[in-house]
C-alpha cells in the first residue's frame, strides 16, 4: 500500500469534496481510503508514504471527446485558400490530413497527443480516430501507444462514406473487432461514426447490424455545424439525431459530440435515451460553428459532458472556456460557474465510469487510483465552497508535478516516466515532415 498525503485533496466526490491536509491510500491500482493525512498514516503504519509537501492532489481529468490523429498538424500550412465555412475546414484540412496517415504517423500523432494530455493531468481519453490509408489494426496501434505513455482509453474508428465502400467496410470491421476483444481494465472500444451527412442510410444500417453483441455504443459528431443538419435533410430526409434513433443507435453507451444545432425536441430524445452530449467549446469557437447552450440542455435533463475535440490537450483549459462561453451565451455574468465545474468534476467521471470495469474520475474508495499532483500552493483560503475559483484561476494555470495511472507514477517531476519526451518529439518532428509533404 502507498499513501499520498500532507496536502490539499480535491476529491471530485460530492459527498466529501475537499480535505485541507488530506491523503489517499491506494493498493493494487485501486483507492482504499481517503481522509486526513495523519489519520491514514496512523491507520496504515506499514504503507509507503509520499509527501505532497502542500501540493494539491486531485483526480486525473477525463476527456470525453478528442482526435489524437490531428496532433501533427501543429504549424502546418494549408495548400488551399483559407476555409470560409465548416465543410471547407473538413475538406481542406482534416480529411486531407487523415488520408496521409500511415502506421508511423498514427504512432507519432498518438505519442504527441497523449504526452501533452498526460502532462496536463489528464489520465483518460475517449479518442475518435481516422486513417483511411491504414484502417485495419489502427486501434491496436493506438492502444499500444496508450500503454507506452501510460493512459486509459476508450477507442473507436471514424466510419464514413467519404473514402469509398472499401474503407467504410474496413472501419466498421475495425470497430467490431476491437470492441469484441477483451481489452482488460485499461481500454474499451466503441463504434465511431464521422457525422450524419457523411454516412448513407446503407452505412448506418450496416453499423447498426454490426453493433449487437459488442456492447459498444456509437461515438459520433452530431449537429456540430448547421451544415450537418441541412445536408442530412437534403440527402436522407431526416435530421441527424432521428437517423440514429430510428436504428437504435442512441443510449447510455453512446456519445453525441457537439450538438450545437440540435432542436429542443431533440433534447428530450437525448434525455429519454440517456445519451450524453459532449461539449467542446474551444473547438466550436475556433471553427465558428456556434456555442452549445449548456444551461438550457442541463435544465432539460440532458447529460452534458466535456471534451476538447483535439483543439487542446488540457481539460482544465476547456473547463475555463466552458464557463466563459456559458456566460457569453446567456448574456449574464452569473451563468456557467457551477455548471462548468459540474461538467469537469461530476459528469465526465459519471460518463467514463459507464465504460470501465471500475469507477474513475474521483478520489473515493473502490475507484481507480488515477491521480494528478499539481504544484499549487493556495495564496488564499481554500475550502469545499470555493474549489471552482481555485481550479479556474490557480490550479488550471499551475504546473503538473506527478500523474498516477492505477497507482503507478507515469509522470514524475513534470516528466514522463515510461518514455523520453524529447526523443519522442524528435521522432514526431521527422514523421511530421513526411506527413506535411504528403498533405
Amino acid at each position: 500500500m502507498e499513501i499520498l498525503g500532507n496536502g490539499p485533496v480535491l476529491t471530485f466526490d460530492a459527498g466529501n469534496p475537499f480535505i485541507e491536509c488530506g491523503a489517499v491510500a491506494h493498493e493494487s491500482g485501486v483507492i482504499v481510503q481517503v481522509g486526513e493525512s495523519d489519520g491514514l498514516r496512523q491507520k496504515y503504519p506499514e504503507a509507503t508514504f509520499r509527501d505532497l509537501k502542500g501540493r494539491v492532489l486531485m483526480p486525473g481529468t477525463i476527456n470525453c471527446h478528442t482526435h489524437l490523429y490531428g496532433s501533427l498538424s501543429r504549424g502546418m500550412a494549408l495548400k488551399d485558400p483559407p476555409p470560409t465555412n465548416f465543410v471547407e475546414i473538413l475538406e481542406r484540412l482534416w480529411w486531407r490530413l487523415d488520408r496521409t496517415l500511415d502506421e508511423e504517423a498514427i504512432k507519432a500523432s498518438a505519442w504527441v497527443g497523449l504526452a501533452d494530455a498526460l502532462l496536463s493531468g489528464c489520465t483518460t481519453l475517449f479518442d475518435h480516430h481516422a486513417s483511411p490509408a491504414a484502417v485495419p489494426g489502427s486501434l491496436d496501434i493506438l492502444e499500444d501507444c496508450f500503454r507506452q505513455v501510460g493512459m486509459r482509453g476508450c477507442l473507436c474508428y471514424e466510419v464514413s462514406d467519404r473514402d469509398g465502400p472499401q474503407v467504410r467496410d474496413q472501419g466498421i470491421a475495425e470497430n467490431r473487432r476491437y470492441a469484441t476483444q477483451d481489452r482488460g481494465d485499461q481500454f474499451r472500444g466503441m463504434t465511431g461514426i464521422h457525422a450524419s451527412f457523411t454516412v448513407s442510410d446503407e452505412t448506418l444500417d450496416a453499423i447498426a447490424e454490426a453493433i449487437p453483441g459488442t456492447n459498444a455504443g456509437v461515438h459520433i459528431h452530431v449537429a456540430e455545424d448547421a451544415a450537418d443538419v441541412t445536408l442530412s435533410r437534403e440527402k436522407f430526409g431526416e435530421r441527424p439525431l432521428r437517423r440514429l434513433e430510428s436504428r437504435g443507435l442512441l443510449g447510455r453507451s453512446s456519445l453525441v459530440a457537439h450538438g450545437v444545432h440540435l432542436e429542443e425536441a431533440e433534447w428530450q430524445l437525448l434525455k429519454e435515451r440517456q445519451s450524453p452530449v459532449i461539449h467542446n467549446p474551444c473547438s466550436n469557437l475556433n471553427n465558428a460553428v456556434g456555442a452549445l447552450e449548456i444551461e438550457k440542455l442541463r435544465d432539460a435533463g440532458v447529460t452534458v459532458g466535456l471534451g476538447t475535440d483535439g483543439y487542446t490537450a488540457s481539460m482544465l483549459d476547456e473547463y475555463a472556456v466552458t464557463g466563459i462561453v456559458a456566460r457569453h451565451v446567456a448574456g449574464t455574468p452569473g451563468a456557467g460557474w457551477m455548471s462548468s465545474l459540474d461538467l469537469l468534476t461530476q459528469v465526465n467521471p459519471e460518463i467514463a465510469s459507464r465504460f470501465f470495469s471500475r469507477p474513475l474520475g474521483r478520489l473515493a474508495p473502490g475507484h481507480w487510483a488515477d491521480m494528478a499532483v499539481i504544484r499549487y500552493w493556495s495564496p488564499t483560503p481554500m475550502d469545499a465552497t470555493n474549489l471552482g475559483g481555485h481550479l479556474l484561476f490557480g490550479i488550471a494555470r499551475a504546473p503538473v508535478d506527478s500523474v498516477y495511472l492505477a497507482g503507478e507514477a507515469v509522470v514524475e517531476d513534470g516528466k514522463l516516466t515510461r518514455l523520453d519526451q524529447q526523443e519522442l518529439f524528435a521522432r514526431a518532428r521527422e514523421t511530421a515532415r513526411k506527413v506535411w509533404e504528403r498533405f
